[in-house]
């Protein structure tokens, strides 16, 4: 999935503005400009469009399991995992959000995707488990459009 739209998402899911973002990576002790910020929120094709990098995406996952989470017991903040897949999308989002069995239930179904456990757990398996499934764009994006307050 196009991670620019990943973060427009986000913007969307949390309700935030260019400075809560800014200031949500500087939890990963990330520091990015209003115009950096602003051109990765862009459409494809917009003017001042700029593609989001894997790492950017991956620092802003990380900073949101860290403000809704907290730091918790780490000394040394977790390396990023490389490169972002949709399924590490959905798996960041469930350990920020906290997301039981039923809230995912819930979240696709307010996406009017109706999904039971035993089709979406393979997305969130790891690679080497031998009923891990790649996750298609368009299960994401019904997962991401259920989070949308």
């Amino acid at each position: 999935m196009n991670k620019n739209l990943v973060l427009r998402y986000l913007r969307e899911i949390l309700n935030y503005q260019d400075e809560d973002f800014v200031k949500m990576l500087t939890l990963m002790d990330v520091k990015v400009t209003f115009e950096e910020l602003s051109s990765w929120l862009k459409a494809e094709g917009e003017e001042g469009y700029i593609e989001l990098s894997d790492k950017m995406l991956a620092f802003f996952l990380e900073s949101l399991i860290l403000l809704k989470r907290g730091k918790g017991d780490a000394v040394e903040p977790r390396p990023l995992e490389l490169p972002v897949t949709n399924n590490l999308v959905l798996k960041k989002l469930r350990i920020a959000f906290e997301l039981k069995e039923e809230d995912i239930v819930n979240v696709m179904a307010k996406s009017a995707q109706s999904v039971s456990p035993k089709e979406w757990s393979p997305y969130f398996r790891s690679k080497k488990h031998k009923h891990f499934r790649k996750c298609p764009d368009a299960f994401l994006e019904a997962f991401l459009k259920g989070l949308v307050p």
